[in-house]
């Protein structure tokens, strides 16, 4: 996948997305924070399912996640300190299998989404302690009312500062495509 290529695939993920939200509402839960932490989950589900719709010849992307309604256990998600929310595994040529992980965690007393990549969910690599190594994508800040998109310093360049949490959410899942489709293209072999 070229540039252009991954350009073009961004156009039509994005128009897919424009025509597949509907805005269902979030149904009563206990606290605003259990609300944007369902409204998280639907957006992720959604725009996997629009990569696999519009990414074709170039990947798909699988939803390893086994529920259909998340806020049937948010009151004991919220009960945890820190929790995998959902995973998603993608399958790219050249045999690459990078995922992304949704997890919940506290951080200076508040509550947020951590969206992490892994590079290949089929052969782990591990750090010198054991522990997987991954990549911090995108940080989702929930408060009572609002979720505030915060990229880590490393990732920055690929937000824009005045886009939604949704357009960052979407822009996250997407660049394990860029990283490893559109950079293995244009670099020297």
């Amino acid at each position: 996948m070229n540039r252009s290529q991954y350009k073009s695939w961004r156009w039509r993920l994005t128009d897919w997305l424009d025509q597949a939200e509907h805005g269902d509402p979030v149904p009563a839960l206990v606290g605003d924070v259990a609300a944007n932490l369902v409204r998280i989950m639907r957006h992720a589900r959604l725009t996997a399912q629009g990569i696999n719709e519009t990414l074709g010849q170039f990947g798909s992307l699988r939803d390893r996640n086994p529920y259909e309604r998340l806020w049937t256990v948010m009151d004991s998600v919220l009960e945890h300190q820190s929790y995998s929310l959902a995973e998603f595994a993608y399958v790219l040529p050249q045999n690459r299998h990078p995922g992304i992980r949704l997890f919940m965690e506290e951080h200076e007393g508040q509550r947020r989404v951590a969206v992490l990549f892994f590079e290949d969910v089929t052969t782990w690599r591990v750090d010198d302690a054991g522990r997987k190594v991954m990549y911090e994508l995108l940080f989702l800040n929930l408060d009572q009312t609002r979720i505030i998109p915060e990229p880590p310093v490393e990732a920055q360049t690929y937000y824009k500062p005045d886009w939604t949490w949704r357009a960052c959410l979407t822009e996250a899942m997407c660049l394990p495509v860029q990283l490893l489709l559109v950079s293995a293209e244009t670099s020297p072999h």
